[in-house]
Order: C-alpha cells, then structure tokens, then sequence
C-alpha cells in the first residue's frame, strides 16, 4: 500500500516541483534578453557618441585647423575636453540636447565667440582671426586635400620639385641622361595667404599633397627642356626676380615672407631642386653642363601664368657658388642677408649643452660635425644612450656645423688628429667668415650685389619693404601688397600659426639678449673669426645704399623698372 500510494503522489509531487522551475525559466530568459538589450543600447550609444565625434572633427577640419607644413598633428582633431568645452558654452546659451548644443556650438564657432580645438592663447581666445592693419588673419590655416585644390582651381602650373640622380643612370654615355625631373602642382595662394605657416618649401609641398607619388610627373634631361620651352612660347615662364644668399639665422625667412606676402610674387624657401643644382649635384660635371643644370632647374620653379616675380631663397653655402648664379643669371640680382655673429652663432649653437665641446664625434664619418647632446636622465659621463647630432629631430646639425670642405681646408682639419679637431664654437666661427668673405668677394665690384645686415634702422622688415624691394628689386608694390607684407613682417616668421609683435611673435630686440646669454668661447671665436668680415660687410652695404639712393626711386640699380 505504501508503495501505491507513493506511485500515487509521487508523479503530483514532481509537478508541483516543476512549476517553480518553469518560472524559474522564464525569469532567466527575461534577464538574458534585457542584459542583451543593455548592452546592445550601450553599443549603440558608443556609436552614436563617436559618430558625433568624427562628425565634429569633420567640421572642424573644413572650418579652423590648423596644419604645420601639411602634417597632421594634435591640433588637427579636438579631444573630449575641448569638444565639451564648447558644448558647455552653448549649454549656457539654452541649448539643451546634444543636437542643440552641437548646433548652438557651430553657430558660436561661426559668430567668432567659440572655438573647436585646442585652448586659444588669451589674446586669440573665443576668437578665429585676429585684425591688424585693417586685415583679418586667420589663427590657424584651412586644410585642403589634393583633390579639394584641384576642385578650387588652387594649383599651379607642374613645376619642378626634385632633381634625382638614380643609381641606375650613373654610368650611362652622356651627362644629361643621368638627371631624373620630378614635378608636381603647387599651391601657391597657400603660401601668399599665411607665409609664415608654410615658411619653407617642404611645408609648402606638403600642404600641395606632393608628398604622394601618384601627384607627380617625371622627365627625363630633354623632355624637361622641351617642356620649358613650350611654357615659354605660352609666356608663363618668369624670370628670376632675385636670389637670397644668407648666414642661416639672420631673418632671411622673415625676408623671404614678405617677398611670398605680395600676390603677384612667388617667393622659395631652400628649395632642393635649385639649392643643389647650385651646389652638391653635378660637381663633377663640365661647367657648361652646370650652368644649364642651374637654368633649367630656375626656369622649371618659375612657371606660372599669374606671377610677374619670382625669388629664391638659398642655402649658406650657395654663397660659394655665386660665380656660377651669376654665369646662369648675369642680369639678376642678389643679396647677402647677414647678422651680428654672436647672435648667429647663439641662434645656431645654444640648443646645444655644454658648451665648449668638440665639433667632431667618433661616432660621425670622418669630418664630419657632430656634437654629443644630453638627454634628461644621463649622468655627466652622458651614460644612458648614445650622443645625436645637435638639432637632431629637426633637421641634423646647426648650418655652420655641416661639413664644408673650404671650412675643413681653413682649420687644417684634414692634418689634426682627434684630440686636436676645432671646437664647435671655432668651426661654426670659421663656416660664417669662410661664406661672409665669400659674399664679400663676389659683391665688391657686382652693382647686383647687396649685402643686408640684420640690424637695419627702424628694422629689417621695413627696410625691406621702402627699400630692397622698390629700389633695388625693382618690385613696385600696391596698397593692398603692401598692407600685406607690413602683417606678415609682424608675425613670426616660422610659425604655424599667426603671431603678433606684441604676443611674442617679434622677430627683434633678442640681439642684447642674445649677447648677454653668450659664453666666452663663443664670443671669443666669433671675433676672432668674424669680426672683420662682418665690419667689412657693412660698410660696403653703406656705401652701396648711398649709391643706390643717388638713382631714381622706384628703378632697379640699373635704373630699369622691373
């Protein structure tokens, strides 16, 4: 009996103990599915918030950023604070929703009271332009793509951009044939824009997109002539205007902004294809193949339709090839732009620790300058890794530390063992009176050339600008070019972003200051070196303007207008 009835209640039992569990059941689903829909509605919100992320970045991008030589960096996108930041002011406008706050934060940006991206300084801030002389300036350039450039007519004529010599064509029967031409579409209404953002011309052919290969054309020795010669039958090829010989570090960047500030002006900074054709390519080739090198490689920049000027900047050592500028370019004038050399040498030398130190390094081939430079963290035997040129990161060496065989020959250098090579103060000393005696030589009895000191009454910028340009480049200037070249010559000249005399953008009155950091080797080597060079330079620059100023305002020292 006892059996039957657990056969009996057994099965009711079993049921009654699966109800709970069938509820059980439902209640585990129920949880599943709402955690799935949490987490799906958290994804979607990541989304969502990263969508209007980007979307913000997209708009800022087209609207302010700023671009230092056409790289992206950590000004180009907003981060999470600065995004807010503007959010929150237009929070405190009435807007409510992330919609409204984002609309009511373009319209801020627009109204010129807000602003995406990184903190303003306090004078620019809340502000997307500043005005000076009755002009607005932009803060930070636009950013363009290459395909946006070509949509806006910005580019330029295809000019020369690089001269190759591939290994590939070392040993081939003529000369000519071993020279490859690289060209590319330049902006150049970028560069007349904000000079300053785009101070040399790698800034500027990177900002053009040149940088990828497939915007470039190639040519080879003769097609490159004929190509010159077709632009000029079409009347695009402009003469040079003028060649800028320098010291490196005496305002020539700040000289060759104002030339760039001029729209009807094209104005290179150290471009390759001229500094070299000047210079280390083809040193082995007849002369005559060097002077055609060098025409070529000037008529080839100086392509364009809607400039009546051109000029180029050079490098300290093209100085020494001023015989050969002056064969290719015997009516062109040239000037040697130049500085106290105690200000030049602290400007070239004084990222550099400690002072006093060798020129040369073990680690270097052989003479070439190289100075140790701590790093934070090294004790004083400079343990902790291994020394790297001075500059190292932006561009090597200081310019008076590269190896100059005329600079080796002048110290003996080639004769001295290790122990007894020139200290950085006396090489770099004897690189600025081996170029400046250089400029002294070719400017002596050459009515074309002119040398100008960095130190100019009221200032360099003005001399400039009421001298150089209209009586001895023979370059008249409207009101508006004018009022541009006098902004420019208020900012600084290699900045990525617009700088003001009074926000510490100046390029003057560091000379006392630079004298008074000074240590005594450096001004010790300076006099001995260059004192008397530079002394010399100036008085010829005297004597030259007083001469100049006798002709008729307005002509070049030829008395031609240009």
């Amino acid at each position: 009996g006892g059996n039957h009835v657990h056969m009996m209640v057994s099965p009711r039992s079993v049921q009654r103990r699966k109800a709970p569990a069938s509820k059980k059941g439902k209640s585990s689903w129920f949880l599943f599915l709402l955690l799935i829909a949490s987490v799906f509605g958290w994804w979607c919100s990541v989304l969502l918030n990263c969508w209007e992320i980007l979307d913000d970045r997209r708009v800022h991008t087209q609207s302010v950023v700023g671009v230092v030589g056409g790289r992206k960096d950590e000004r180009d996108f907003p981060g999470k604070y600065e995004t807010t930041r503007v959010h929150s002011a237009a929070g405190n406008e009435g807007a409510h929703s992330l919609d409204q706050k984002k609309s009511k934060a373009r319209a801020l940006v627009e109204n010129g009271i807000g602003q995406m991206g990184p903190k303003p300084p306090p004078h620019k801030k809340g502000r997307k332009e500043v005005e000076e002389g009755g002009r607005k300036i932009p803060l930070m350039n636009q950013r363009f793509k290459r395909a946006e450039l070509e949509e806006k007519g910005m580019l330029g004529e295809w000019i020369l951009y690089r001269i190759n010599e591939p290994a590939t064509k070392k040993n081939v029967p003529r000369i000519q044939d071993r020279f490859e031409f690289q060209f590319c579409q330049v902006a150049h209404f970028l560069h007349t824009e904000q000079p300053y953002s785009l101070a040399f011309f790698k800034d500027l052919i990177s900002a053009s997109g040149c940088y990828n290969q497939r915007t470039h054309k190639k040519m080879n020795w003769d097609q490159a002539e004929k190509y010159l010669e077709s632009q000029r039958a079409m009347n695009k090829v402009v003469p040079p205007t003028g060649f800028l010989h320098h010291e490196a570090r005496c305002g020539s960047t700040l000289v060759t902004n104002i030339l760039a500030s001029n729209p009807r002006a094209i104005a290179y900074s150290e471009p390759p294809a001229v500094v070299n054709a000047g210079g280390k390519v083809c040193r082995d080739c007849p002369r005559e193949i060097r002077v055609r090198l060098l025409q070529l490689a000037v008529g080839l920049m100086g392509l364009s339709a809607k400039h009546d000027y051109v000029f180029f900047k050079l490098m300290p050592s093209n100085m020494l090839e001023a015989d050969l500028f002056k064969e290719a370019f015997p009516t062109t004038p040239y000037i040697w732009i130049h500085r106290d050399p105690v200000g030049v040498m602290m400007s070239q030398l004084k990222v550099e620790r400690p002072p006093d130190q060798n020129a040369f390094n073990y680690r270097a081939l052989p003479g070439m300058p190289m100075m140790p430079h701590r790093r934070r963290g090294e004790d004083g035997d400079g343990k902790g890794g291994p020394p790297r040129m001075a500059g190292a990161g932006a561009g090597g060496s200081p310019p008076c530390l590269r190896r100059l065989k005329p600079v080796d020959d002048s110290l003996g250098v080639a004769l001295k063992s290790k122990g007894e090579m020139p200290s950085r103060e006396e090489y770099c000393a004897e690189y600025l009176a081996v170029t400046s005696r250089a400029a002294v030589e070719a400017m002596a009895t050459d009515p074309l050339g002119m040398p100008v000191a960095y130190e100019q009454e009221p200032d360099l910028a003005t001399h400039v600008i009421d001298f150089l340009l209209p009586m001895f480049f023979g370059v008249q200037l409207d009101e508006d070019a004018r009022q541009r070249a006098v902004v420019v010559s208020r900012s600084y000249s290699k900045g990525s972003r617009f700088r003001r005399v009074e926000d510490g953008g100046s390029y003057a009155g560091d000379v006392a200051k630079k004298r008074d950091a000074a240590w005594p080797n450096l001004v010790a080597e300076a006099g001995e070196h260059t004192r008397g060079v530079y002394e010399r330079l100036v008085a010829m620059e005297r004597e030259k303007v007083v001469a100049l100023r006798q002709l008729s305002a307005g002509r070049g020292w030829l008395g031609q207008p240009r």
